[in-house]
């Protein structure tokens, strides 16, 4: 899965459409992320160039021309907050994986819910360190961002190395890892 900040931009510039996202981790067999598209009824899906080939469907490729003369303008709001916000697939151990949806409001809820209970705001700065796959990945995306905080989205490498990880807790002045 893409780490860094095309990550975030692409959730919030999804949100923003009003559609709704379904994260996909392309390490997964390509029957389970074909099977998971198929599912969602998903009409395009938005990548790195590397994993383009493996959806089999349009695609969007982060970094590209087309995104690149996108405007930069605030969009109309396009969706209520009954219309679903996203889709996360459960690890399908009990057989075939099952999504699960939420609304914008049910994200609305947890998202003000955790700001104001454990007073996030502007001082506030996040590492981002949960695979999107995952629901606490949606505070870590809209909820710290809505409550003014800084996203600091740890790297590959840094995931992959734990004294790495802790250096970049100090040295970005990290105060919230979910």
């Amino acid at each position: 899965m893409q780490r860094g900040p095309d990550l975030v931009a692409t959730l919030l510039g999804v949100a923003k459409s009003g559609a709704a996202y379904v994260p996909l981790d392309p390490t997964h067999p390509t029957d389970r992320l074909t099977g998971m598209l198929d599912d969602a009824r998903a009409t395009l899906v938005v990548t790195e160039d590397a994993h383009r080939a493996r959806f089999g469907r349009d695609t969007l490729v982060l970094g590209s021309d087309e995104l690149a003369g996108m405007p930069g303008t605030r969009p109309p709001q396009r969706a209520a907050s009954t219309d679903p916000c996203y889709a996360i697939f459960t690890s399908g151990s009990t057989g075939k994986p099952k999504g699960v949806v939420l609304t914008h409001r049910a994200v609305m809820n947890t998202v003000e819910w955790v700001s104001r209970t454990f007073h996030v705001g502007p001082g506030d700065r996040l590492l981002f360190v949960t695979s999107p796959c995952f629901d606490l990945s949606v505070y870590d995306t809209f909820g710290a961002l809505g409550a003014g905080a800084t996203v600091v989205v740890a790297s590959s490498r840094q995931l992959a190395d734990p004294e790495a990880l802790a250096a970049a807790v100090v040295s970005e002045r990290i105060t919230i890892w979910d």
